[in-house]
Formats: C-alpha cells, structure tokens, sequence
C-alpha cells in the first residue's frame, strides 16, 4: 500500500503527473504565509491524506490501465 502511494505522487504513464501536487503546494505556501509553519502543518494535516488518498488511486488506475482494463 505504502508503494502504491509512493508511485501515485509521481509521475505514472498511464495517468500522468498527479494532479494535486501544485495544488496541495500551493495551499501549504498560503498557509506558511498566513500563519507561519504551523499553518504549513495544518494545511498538510488537513488536505495531505486526500492528497495521499488520490495517489493511492491515481496508482491502482494505472495498473488497470497497463494489464488492459477499463
């Protein structure tokens, strides 16, 4: 499961790049400038497990996609 999230944040052939990378990036950076480094963590701590949550996905699609499936 781990290396499934793993291969989910970057980029997959079937997929691409994951899609809310800049996304999620971009909401730690507001949360740094807001509020400081505790902003950055509470952005990650709220929207790091949909992030994670997508990748999981975003790899088992990719694996469907190679054996053929739709």
């Amino acid at each position: 499961m781990i290396r499934q999230v793993w291969r989910g944040c970057g980029y997959l052939p079937h997929v691409g790049d994951h899609p809310g990378t800049l996304i999620l990036g971009g909401l730690v950076v507001i949360g740094t400038i807001a509020v400081g480094w505790i902003g950055a963590v509470g952005m990650l701590a709220m929207f790091g497990p949909l992030y994670l949550f997508g990748a999981y996905e975003r790899a088992n699609l990719s694996d469907r996609l190679e054996g053929g499936e739709k």
